[in-house]
């Protein structure tokens, strides 16, 4: 689940936001979660309240496609975690719109082998880090799945995979398809690709470039 888009009626769940707070304030509750995640459905639940749903469309990650055409797979790799309209348009992402938000291009520099290669030094990847996002396609990976054995406790297994290598202080997430077909389609049970057309990429380069206009004036 990602929480970065809650829709909520305060007069019918008010009960459960104040459970939500309280499981915040409680360290079992609180340390096991990332933030306010799983505490918004978590605080209905135990108010007695189940009218609430998930939004049937998956978060997935949104970006510059990576196409291995040999193997037939493809990967979005971000620091934004993206929501989507039912015909896949960009409804909200979370992470920014820059390549990366954080200020973290010294400690990634000298931690991660990977960026050495690529860039000279850290002013090099600072730049790019602060580079504007790209948004060219989306991945929603398939929901993650359950592997048993006899006698051996339940495997989960995703394709949406952390990369720390990538630097942001590792906040890159991967997600990936596999065994695409010839013609880069796949069935929705091994995941979607979003492929966005020229206007619609056009379309987000100008939001993405007004709002790092505003926020580079804002300091």
């Amino acid at each position: 689940m990602e929480s970065g888009l809650i829709v909520m009626n305060r007069k019918t769940h008010f009960i459960g936001l104040l459970a939500s707070v309280h499981l915040q304030f409680w360290p079992k509750t609180a340390k096991p979660v990332y933030g306010d995640k799983e505490l918004w459905w978590l605080g209905q639940l135990l108010s007695g309240n189940d009218k609430y749903f998930f939004d049937e469309v998956d978060a997935g990650a949104v970006g510059v496609l990576n196409e291995d055409l040999v193997n037939h797979n493809a990967s979005v790799c971000s620091i934004q975690l993206a929501h989507f309209k039912k015909n896949g348009e960009l409804l909200w992402l979370n992470g920014g719109l820059k390549n990366c938000k954080k200020r973290s291009w010294k400690k990634d520099f000298d931690s991660q082998e990977v960026l050495r290669q690529t860039y000279k030094n850290p002013s090099q990847l600072r730049n790019h880090y602060k580079k504007p996002l790209v948004i060219e396609a989306a991945i929603i990976p398939k929901p993650v799945e359950k592997f048993s054995k006899p006698k051996m406790n339940p495997i989960y297994t995703s394709t949406f995979i952390k990369n720390e290598a990538l630097g942001c202080n590792g906040y890159f997430h991967c997600a990936n398809i596999y065994n695409l077909s010839s013609n880069g389609e796949l069935a929705d049970s091994n995941g979607k690709l979003i492929r966005y057309n020229q206007k619609q990429i056009d379309f987000y380069k100008d939001l993405i470039n007004a709002w790092n206009s505003r926020t580079s004036r804002a300091g």
